[in-house]
């Protein structure tokens, strides 16, 4: 594997995050038997992740203190993924996103970043996350890390045309997992 290191994202790196989230994106959550084409994926509906507006709301989400963003960096500078966490004050936390380039799957680097966002989280407290749920990979490597999944109690946010299923996490030290 590519040496890689991991730190807290940088302004500077916004659009670049966001080009390699709508990359993966597409080949993550493409599904003809649902009608969720790539060519869906890339339309109008969902260009919206491209507007200044959203890139300038990512930018305030990076140095907003209840949210952090971890980008795993190779050491030519390209970006082989990254991992949002967010940390409401006394009620809930979230990972809000994990995009892993392909190339970067399956060794290891989910799980290194999967461990630097329950560093800072609150480990007394449930961890949730939102997954597709045709996305078989994903639920067992979050499975993997103590997630369980959960249709009940928990509203489950529109996310277009990709059905999506509640996965916690409860309380307790996080300890890394190995990669399969």
């Amino acid at each position: 594997m590519e040496q890689v290191t991991i730190g807290l994202a940088e302004l500077s790196e916004v659009r670049r995050l966001e080009v390699l989230k709508r990359f993966v994106h597409g080949l993550t959550y493409a599904n003809d038997e649902l009608g969720i084409t790539y060519d869906y994926l890339m339309s109008d509906e969902w260009s919206k992740w491209f507007s200044p507006e959203n890139l300038e709301s990512w930018a305030k989400m990076i140095k907003c203190p209840t949210f952090r963003f971890w980008v795993a960096r190779t050491r030519g500078g390209l970006l082989a993924g990254y991992v949002i966490a967010e940390k409401a004050l006394y009620t809930s936390q979230e990972l809000r996103a994990m995009y892993l380039h392909p190339d970067f799957q399956g060794q290891g680097l989910g799980s290194r970043l999967l461990a630097e966002a329950f560093l800072w989280l609150d480990q007394n407290r449930w961890t949730k996350l939102f997954v597709a749920t045709y996305n078989d990979q994903a639920i067992r490597f979050y499975g993997k890390h103590g997630f369980r999944i959960r249709r009940d109690l928990i509203e489950v946010p529109s996310y277009g045309k990709v059905p999506l299923v509640a996965m916690v996490r409860p309380p307790g030290r996080y300890q890394q997992k190995e990669a399969a």
